[in-house]
């Protein structure tokens, strides 16, 4: 089975058809857009283009989330971001049945709290031995983590298959209850012993095709640049922002542009 089939269908949009696109240095990455290509149309989208300078609210009040996010350069070039902790706002159940719908969630409920626009996100990952979990589920096998390093090392000791997919979603929604965003899905393997000391979840013991770090290994900064988080952040900008330069700016491959648009 292809890796990227048999997506589940989002709860909140119709996404948009997904697109198996090769990014420099990277095989296989699937981007699934929602409502991206009605930004794209102009029309009564067009005035929700963010602009440089504008608040955007941070939706997720993990600290290890935060982090990343604020060492982001995409974002920190163009937005004044906030948080959802400055504000004081407290966090809505993850009911999703989907990476998309999570996100969708978290940035729809802060956005409607707020008055501001705001980007939301979720991650997981999926093992190809344990049949795609834990997917959204992954905090879950991360309240406990030696239990679910354990799942890790079980695979290897059993000398199964350690191909995996890791998945980063992202939405940004405002007050009145628009939301876009994207899935991006990453294809790599398990690293057993982990690698590295950065990051958070199963950073430590995931390596992307194409690299040879894991995401543990890797900087913040080098993460938010090699990483789906980073290619989530800088999809959604280039389409969902109005600001001089973006493109150049947040330095979205080109034929990453093309082959999404031809598609």
């Amino acid at each position: 089975m292809h890796p990227f089939e048999n997506l589940p269908a989002s709860r909140y949009h119709t996404p948009d058809h997904a697109v198996v696109i090769d990014l420099p240095g990277h095989a296989l990455t699937c981007v699934r857009s929602f409502n991206i290509q009605a930004f794209m149309q102009g029309g009564p989208f067009e005035s929700r283009r963010l602009q440089r300078g504008d608040k955007l609210l941070l939706g997720t009040s993990n600290i290890h989330k935060l982090h990343e996010l604020s060492h982001s350069i995409s974002l920190n070039a163009l937005f004044n971001c906030i948080t959802t902790k400055s504000l004081g706002l407290s966090s809505p159940d993850e009911t999703g049945t989907t990476y998309f719908d999570n996100a969708a969630i978290k940035a729809l409920d802060a956005a409607a709290k707020s008055g501001l626009p705001c980007l939301g996100d979720d991650r997981g990952i999926a093992i190809d031995a344990y049949k795609g979990q834990p997917g959204i589920d992954t905090i879950e096998w991360l309240r406990d983590p030696k239990i679910g390093f354990a799942k890790v090392e079980q695979l290897k000791r059993n000398h199964r298959s350690l191909r995996a997919t890791s998945v980063c979603a992202m939405a940004l929604a405002w007050p009145d209850g628009v939301v876009a965003g994207v899935e991006i899905h990453t294809r790599g393997r398990l690293i057993w012993p982990p690698r590295g000391t950065n990051g958070f979840g199963f950073d430590t013991c995931f390596k992307r095709d194409g690299e040879r770090q894991t995401y543990g290994e890797m900087s913040t900064l080098q993460k938010g640049m090699r990483g789906e988080i980073g290619d989530a952040i800088r999809y959604v900008t280039n389409h969902l922002a109005d600001a001089t330069g973006v493109q150049s700016r947040l330095g979205l491959p080109r034929q990453m542009e093309l082959k999404l648009e031809q598609s």
